[in-house]
């Protein structure tokens, strides 16, 4: 018997289950897959942690988070020597934090066995057992062995709300697009910067976007239109308002100092290269949009390339964005990831023929699995009751303009079910409020909450109050040496 069984080892809930075994609770973390970080090291990020700080320097997370960023830095996974030169670095504008996926994995591994939690890869959930309003226990099969797991409170990870939803609990489904990164080395990266210094292309460019109107005139899925045309968007330098996202001179001095400054650059969008495109384009050598049939496929997304933070001459190249799959079809899964990594091969091709810089690159990585950006979430609408509906935490964008959103309990409930919660993509909401930071704040919300209905004899419809916000304070404040006992 266990006191936490969570179920998917993505960011929220690798989070879930070492917050859970620091609260001393018996927990177990089960994994379909054979890693452990999920898309940070599934699907490939650029930054696996943009909003650790808001836009006023405001530090947004725990303190468990900040001792998982602290022990990728002293293992070499990111560009960062120490927290103090990433702090200095970050301007909380455009706060970003590299990382080597196999470092960030190997720290996450490490806090969970300190944390006594015993992990479970390569397993699936083949039945679920329920006793009135609660779940018993999960039946899991791996290589044809099955098990069964027994336990007080069941937190749902998956990203899709699978065990909410195979449970009967209400939900809504928010498809989105896809996104599935690769590393790609040999890249001349000053010799690129140069170029762009040299063509600025984010300058009105007449005709082009009649252009790209006729190229994409028969396309049902217009995003590429929107990443090239003029006038040029730019949204990962400074934004100071809501309105200021286009590229201009000052934004690429902004750029072009950090470089020279910090030898990385978070991101230049692929906008940067759109002549080359147009060029690409008309020789027959690119296509925008590749589709599987007349309403899924796969277009550009525009957040583009990444330079210097995963080492030197690699590049982190973030385009291919699958469209129209539904993540809860298997067929769909697979086509979305077939069709995002023949994509990024595709673009490869284009940037080694036409972008000055890449003539020698060579693909190292591709994320294995492309990972969809909204799905299947908890329909918590229902819930009025006034106990359900207090924050949790507090979260921020790195941007001005933005206010703060107070995350509540009721995101995390798993609808009328005693002792279940749905944390990460699947939660209540999370749509808008989706990032790694709030990822992690919910799994250790929900450790809190677990703790706090289990101590109390309670359910998650009925929780003690001020005891849960007590076992949050404790998550969120303490330093990682008052979890080391004698």
């Amino acid at each position: 018997m266990y006191d936490v069984v969570v179920i998917g080892a993505g960011s929220s809930g690798a989070l879930a289950a070492i917050a859970s075994g620091r609260l001393g609770l018996k927990t177990c973390l089960i994994e379909k897959g054979s890693r452990i970080g999920g898309v940070p090291i599934n699907t490939l990020m650029g930054s696996f942690a943009n909003l650790y700080f808001d836009d006023s320097g405001r530090v947004n997370a725990s303190k468990i988070v900040g001792e998982l960023i602290e022990r990728i830095i002293e293992k070499g996974g990111t560009v960062f020597s120490s927290m103090e030169e990433l702090m200095n670095v970050s301007d909380f504008y455009q706060i970003t934090i590299p990382y080597q996926p196999e470092v960030y994995e190997s720290v996450l591994t490490e806090m969970l066995n300190e944390s006594n939690v015993d992990i479970l890869l390569n397993v699936e959930i083949n039945n679920i057992v329920f006793d009135n309003n609660k779940i018993h226990s999960v039946e899991i099969i791996s290589n044809q062995e099955v098990n069964y797991l027994e336990s007080k409170v069941f937190i749902d990870a998956t990203g899709n709300a699978t065990i909410a939803s195979a449970s009967g609990a209400n939900v809504y489904e928010k498809n989105s697009s896809y996104g599935c990164l690769m590393r790609v080395g040999g890249v001349d990266i000053t010799k690129t910067l140069e170029h762009i210094e040299k063509t600025k292309q984010w300058e009105f460019e007449e005709g082009y976007n009649e252009w790209l109107d006729n190229v994409l005139a028969n396309r049902k899925y217009r995003a590429t239109g929107a990443v090239l045309r003029d006038p040029v968007s730019y949204d990962h330098a400074p934004m100071l308002t809501k309105d200021d996202h286009f590229m201009n001179e000052e934004k690429w001095s902004y750029i072009k100092e950090r470089w020279e400054r910090f030898g990385f650059i978070y991101t230049l969008e692929v906008s940067l290269f759109r002549n080359e495109l147009r060029e690409a384009v008309e020789a027959g050598d690119f296509e925008f949009e590749i589709y599987h049939d007349d309403e899924s496929g796969v277009t550009m997304n525009g957040d583009g390339i990444s330079y210097g933070s995963w080492g030197q001459n690699v590049a982190l190249i973030n385009v291919a964005k699958a469209f129209g799959f539904n993540p809860k079809y298997m067929e769909d899964e697979s086509h979305a990831n077939i069709l995002s990594r023949k994509y990024n091969l595709t673009f490869l091709s284009f940037l080694k023929k036409y972008v000055p810089g890449f003539e020698n690159s060579f693909i190292l990585d591709q994320g294995t699995r492309a990972t969809n950006r909204s799905c299947r979430h908890i329909d918590n609408s229902s819930m009025m009751d006034e106990i359900l509906d207090f924050p949790m935490y507090t979260f921020k964008t790195m941007y001005s303009y933005q206010t703060p959103k107070e995350i509540t309990y009721k995101s995390i409930v798993g609808g009328k079910l005693n002792n279940l919660f749905v944390i990460g993509k699947g939660a209540y909401q999370s749509e808008s409020f989706r990032s790694q930071i709030s990822c992690m704040l919910m799994g250790i919300s929900s450790a809190a909450a677990a703790k706090t209905i289990i101590e109390d004899k309670s359910n998650t419809l009925n929780i003690n109050r001020d005891l849960f916000k007590s076992n949050l304070y404790i998550l969120f404040t303490w330093e990682f040496s008052n979890w080391i006992t004698d």
